[in-house]
């Protein structure tokens, strides 16, 4: 599956420090865990679409979404 979207991770850090919330809060109330958010604030990997919409959810905001690079979007 394609994926058109992913996150800048320093923006996503930042995100989730501006509302206060630990890795632990993140990653227990999107269902994921602390190792992989640790991973993606670092660029090391990226995550789901579907955990993108969780996180501009929790987060209330999208500044730290970005375009995928490389991407042919049905083109």
């Amino acid at each position: 599956m394609n994926q058109f979207f992913t996150v800048d991770g320093a923006k996503l850090a930042t995100a989730r420090i501006e509302a206060g919330m630990s890795m632990e809060d993140v990653s227990a109330k999107i269902g994921g865990n602390k190792s992989s958010l640790s991973r993606w604030e670092r660029g090391i990997i990226h995550p789901t679409e579907r955990a993108i919409l969780k996180l501009v959810v929790l987060l209330n905001r999208v500044d730290f979404v970005k375009e995928k690079e490389g991407g042919n979007h049905g083109e």
